[in-house]
C-alpha cells in the first residue's frame, strides 16, 4: 500500500505507526522537513482531537505541546503536521524520534530522574488548566525538547470515546483499570485522573526500573528501551486491566536514595491508587506538591 496523498506535503518515508495511524517523513511546500501523521479513520476520532488543539491554542498552552505547524482534522484521512524532533536530522537514513522511549536509560534511576518527573508533571498540569486531559501518556508520545524539556504528544489519540478500532500500543501499559474498561469519562473529570495514574506509573518505572504491579506481564508487553513498539501483541484490554487488579498494593524494591525522593514516591504512590477517587483530582494538584516538596529539600 502506498503512502496517502496529502495536498502541499512530499513524504519521503514512512517514521513509525502508532494505534492511530502512521507518522511520515515529508516536506511542506519545498520547506524544512516535518513529521506528518495521518490518522486511520477507525482509530482515532478527529473531531475530539481538534477540539483539545483549539484549548491548547486558546489557553496560550503551546509551550508543553509537540509544535504543530498545520491540520486538517476534517479531511478524509485527517492529518496533522508536527515540527520534526528527531536525533538523526541528515538527508540519507532512518529518523529516531527524540523521545523519552528512545532516551529511556538517560532518565532510569539517576540525579536526572526527579527534575525529570518535576517537568513533566508541569507541563501535564498546564495542559489540564488548559481543559485537555491528555489520556494517551506514554513515553514514546514525550518528546524531548531543548535541554531535555518535556513536550507532549498524541494527547486526545488512543482509548478515546469515538474510537472504533484499536491495535495494542504499550499506552495500555500506563492506563487505569477504569480506562481500559470504558473510555467514555473522557470528556468529563474522569480524564484528569487517567493522566495522573499514568504519570504514576511513569514515574515508579523511572525511579524504580520496573513497573508498579504486573511487572513482569508488563515487561514482556512494553516495547525495549529505544525500540517505539511491539506489533506482535493483541489489544487485550479486559486482560490487562484484570493484571492489575490482582496486585493492590505497590511495594518499592529498594529504599529512596534521599528525603526528596522520599517525598515523592508517597506523591506517585497516592497517583497509583487503583480506586479514581483515590488518586489527585489532577496533574496540577501533582505539580504542586512537588513544588512544596522542591522548596522543603532547599531548606
Amino acid at each position: 500500500m502506498g503512502s496517502p496523498q496529502i495536498k502541499g506535503y512530499t513524504i519521503e518515508s514512512e517514521i513509525g505507526s502508532g494505534s492511530a495511524g502512521v507518522v511520515y517523513l515529508a516536506i511542506q511546500n519545498k520547506g524544512p522537513r516535518c513529521a506528518l501523521k495521518v490518522f486511520n479513520s477507525m482509530s482515532s476520532n478527529p473531531g475530539l482531537l481538534s477540539d483539545r488543539i483549539g484549548r491548547v491554542i486558546k489557553a496560550g498552552a503551546q509551550d508543553v505541546v509537540l509544535p504543530i505547524i498545520a491540520q486538517e482534522l476534517e479531511a478524509r484521512p485527517a492529518w496533522v503536521a508536527m515540527e520534526l524532533l528527531a536525533d538523526d536530522g541528515e538527508e540519507e537514513g532512518p529518523v529516531t524520534a527524540k523521545t523519552l522511549q528512545s532516551s529511556f536509560k538517560r532518565y532510569l534511576q539517576n540525579d536526572s530522574t526527579c527534575p525529570f518527573l518535576q517537568a513533566l508533571a508541569s507541563a501535564l498540569a498546564k495542559l489540564h488548566s488548559a481543559n485537555v486531559a491528555h489520556g494517551n501518556l506514554k513515553p514514546g508520545n514525550i518528546f524531548l525538547g531543548q535541554n531535555g524539556r518535556p513536550l507532549l504528544a498524541d494527547f486526545a489519540s488512543g482509548l478515546m470515546p469515538g474510537v472504533h478500532r484499536l491495535n495494542y500500543s504499550d499506552a495500555l501499559l500506563y492506563s487505569p483499570p477504569e480506562q481500559l474498561r470504558s473510555r467514555d469519562g473522557y470528556e468529563g473529570e474522569a480524564g484528569y485522573r487517567w493522566d495522573v495514574y499514568a504519570f504514576g506509573v511513569l514515574a515508579y518505572r523511572l525511579l524504580n526500573g520496573a513497573f508498579p504491579r504486573a511487572d513482569k506481564l508488563f515487561q514482556w508487553l512494553c516495547p525495549s528501551p529505544g525500540e517505539n513498539q511491539r506489533l506482535d501483541i493483541d489489544a487485550d484490554h479486559e486482560g490487562i486491566a484484570a493484571g492489575l487488579e490482582q496486585q493492590g498494593q505497590v511495594l518499592w524494591s529498594d529504599e529512596a536514595a534521599h528525603e526528596k525522593e522520599r517525598a515523592f514516591r508517597k506523591v506517585i504512590d497516592s497517583c497509583l491508587e487503583l480506586d479514581p477517587r483515590m488518586r489527585p483530582l489532577n496533574m496540577r494538584e501533582v505539580a504542586q506538591k512537588f513544588g512544596v516538596i522542591e522548596v522543603e529539600s532547599a531548606q
